[in-house]
């Protein structure tokens, strides 16, 4: 049997007391139900997270199953979307090779000189994908090369930092 006691809405402490002095004795162990309701620890009602949908994921809530006279926390589950991944930091030497093996260095060299980052490109060792520059860059690209979201995703794909 697992005792809890609410923290907050979304946590819980299972590490119920294991020994108290209860009518001048000391109590060792498993301690009585009824002591361990008084001081605030309450048997926990596990139910299983239900199957997420495609971008969600379940988080765990809890409450008591009565606020006047709580027998049980009760544990449900709420869906939350999931957080959106972390920007990607790009190899320069990776994605020259990509945009090279692609057939499309010089555009992108072109765009660069003419759009005024081609200095920012020779010093960068790293680019973030969520750089402004790299994001109206890649947005140039595609539209004046004519590439597709998946031929975008993979060149962005090849050129991941390790």
């Amino acid at each position: 049997m697992t005792y809890a006691r609410i923290i907050s809405e979304t946590r819980i402490d299972t590490n119920a007391p294991r020994s108290a002095v209860i009518d001048g004795s000391t109590v060792c162990g498993l301690l009585p139900e009824p002591y361990l309701n008084s001081i605030g620890w309450y048997r926990l009602e596990e139910t299983p997270a239900p199957e997420p949908r495609e971008g969600y994921h379940f988080e765990p809530r809890y409450a008591y199953d009565s606020a006047e006279a709580p027998t049980r926390v009760v544990r449900s589950w709420a869906e939350v979307q999931d957080p959106p991944p972390p920007p990607r930091s790009l190899s320069k030497r990776k994605l020259y090779r990509a945009l090279g093996a692609a057939g499309i260095w010089e555009g992108a060299k072109s765009y660069m000189e003419g759009a005024g980052v081609w200095e920012d490109w020779q010093f960068a060792t790293t680019l973030d994908e969520d750089d402004p520059l790299i994001v109206a860059a890649v947005a140039a690209l595609k539209q004046s090369l004519g590439l597709t979201d998946e031929q975008v995703e993979a060149i962005l794909a090849a050129s991941v930092a390790e």
